[in-house]
């Protein structure tokens, strides 16, 4: 997979959960929160919730000004999730593009550099009782 060394300034994204369910999103914590809550957006937007169908999460850094996160070889955490286990404790996470927030559905995507990018839709396997 290539990736790319841009400086990120918004994306939106939208994850699905097998094995459990989202009790919870938001970007507190994260380095999407807000300068006064800690974290890197200043003057932006976040729109971040719980569906039916998983969370969503639309970020954008800052309107006024440069305000992004640098390209690094660390991943960001950009979002939190609350997860009430299933039946057993293994939780499938998936980044799709399937998800609807306030009508549309949300396009899992990345903008850098006044450019929009498409990441790998992904799945990942976590502990939900933990």
């Amino acid at each position: 997979m290539q990736t790319l060394d841009l400086p990120v300034d918004g994306w939106s994204v939208g994850v699905q959960a097998s094995g459990c369910t989202l009790a919870g999103a938001t970007t507190l914590g994260t380095v999407a929160a807000d300068r006064f809550d800690g974290g890197t957006r200043a003057l932006g937007y976040d729109n971040t919730r719980v569906t039916t169908e998983g969370a969503v999460s639309a970020v954008i850094l800052g309107w006024n000004g440069p305000v992004r996160l640098e390209p690094r070889h660390e991943p960001y955490e950009v979002l939190a999730l609350t997860l009430a286990k299933g039946d057993s404790c293994t939780c499938e996470l998936t980044l799709t593009d399937a998800l609807s927030g306030d009508g549309q559905p949300v396009a899992s995507v990345v903008s850098a550099g006044g450019r929009t990018y498409v990441p790998a839709l992904v799945s990942e396997k976590v502990n939900a009782c933990k």
